[in-house]
């Protein structure tokens, strides 16, 4: 699986052009800041003790039943059954690199899961609960990907039984996933936030309405390319579109803050920003050698240069592709190389040809 050899054959959600369901107010706001959207239902089986202290007999028997469930379902078609115990490490850290899967769940022994054919919807066997559900697509579409996942789960329902209780809702082995088991997250561009120093006020504010804020190519507020995850904390005693809703409104202010920032910048400081936009463009299409690290915070000030109309060669899809595309084990793929220990001077060299090619190609090229 994950044959590709570029940019032009890489497939999931990530090549998708964003289609939000966002007000058109809304949407105006957030097209330029929300990056991705992430829904995560956390479900377990009421005959079975959860993950981490069920014995292996039984384990065994939970995943069975599972995997049996999504070969029962109408579209079974739509899905392949995954053995992770048959996957090479390097397609288990892609699915990593992916925000499909845990990095702690991509090295466990014994587990499977279910990929949708568009690789944009995953179920996960045997991590932290016995079931989750996990969406991932461009944009602000958390209502579209809850849909998605629960006409799902209402399927899959037909054949398991989950643990539920008449007062605490869905059982999970966190007592912050009580209740739906929801768990909805948005990927957001603040670089302005960040540059204006503003971005630990809106953490602060965020933490104050349960919602937490963490970088996503770090666990720390200095995330590399100023990509931030907001996630809601709590599920227990909230409807599922009251979290999403309350996640929503929270982005869109996110959004308005950022945008008007960044208004604030292009007035103020507007050589300061295009001087960061064309470093970057001059890094990213004539360097042969890219960092990871230079090739994220590079995309990034690029695509703040494509929503503020600096650049007009290059799309924010084709710059959030190459996000996930310049990653480690995606340029392992690339090169065909298994080795875990690749020789970093070659994915320097590959990071750098695969950005400058997707970069001066011409449009629709």
């Amino acid at each position: 699986m994950f044959e590709f050899t570029g940019l032009a054959d890489m497939k999931g959600w990530m090549r998708e052009t964003a289609k939000g369901n966002l007000p058109s107010e809304s949407a105006e706001t957030t097209g330029s800041v929300v990056i991705s959207s992430r829904v995560r239902l956390a479900r377990n089986l009421s005959a079975y003790s959860y993950p981490g202290r069920c014995p292996a007999d039984q384990e065994s028997q939970c995943r069975d039943l599972i995997l049996n469930a999504f070969r029962r379902l109408p579209n079974a078609e739509d899905f392949t059954i995954l053995d992770l115990d048959q996957l090479s490490s390097l397609e288990r850290r892609i699915l990593f690199e992916r925000n499909m899967l845990s990095q702690g769940y991509s090295v466990e022994k014994h587990r499977a899961m279910a990929l949708s054919t568009d690789e944009s919807v995953a179920a996960l066997i045997g991590d932290e609960d016995h079931l989750r559900l996990v969406g991932m697509k461009p944009g602000a579409c958390l209502e579209t990907l809850l849909a998605r996942l629960d006409a799902l789960d209402e399927q899959l329902e037909v054949s398991l039984q989950y643990a539920v209780s008449a007062e605490w809702g869905y059982l999970n082995t966190a007592i912050t996933n009580l209740g739906t088991g929801l768990k909805a997250s948005l990927m957001l561009h603040l670089p302005a936030l960040a540059m204006s120093g503003l971005i630990k006020r809106a953490v602060k504010a965020s933490a104050q309405l349960g919602l937490s804020i963490r970088g996503f190519f770090s666990e720390s507020m200095e995330s590399l390319g100023d990509m931030y995850i907001i996630a809601n904390e709590i599920t227990i005693g909230l409807a599922e579109k009251e979290i999403i809703g309350n996640l929503g409104r929270i982005a869109v202010q996110l959004a308005g803050y950022e945008n008007r920032t960044r208004e604030e910048l292009m007035e103020k400081r507007r050589v300061d920003i295009e001087d960061r936009v064309y470093r970057a463009w001059g890094l990213l299409t004539w360097c042969r050698y890219l960092t990871h690290r230079e090739a994220i915070e590079a995309l990034s000030a690029l695509r703040l240069g494509v929503s503020l109309g600096l650049v007009a060669s290059v799309d924010a899809p084709t710059i959030t592709a190459l996000l996930f595309l310049s990653q480690k084990s995606h340029l392992q793929r690339v090169l065909q190389s298994h080795a875990d220990a690749a020789d970093g001077k070659l994915i320097d060299y590959t990071r750098a040809k695969i950005i400058r090619d997707a970069l001066t190609q011409p449009r629709g090229g």
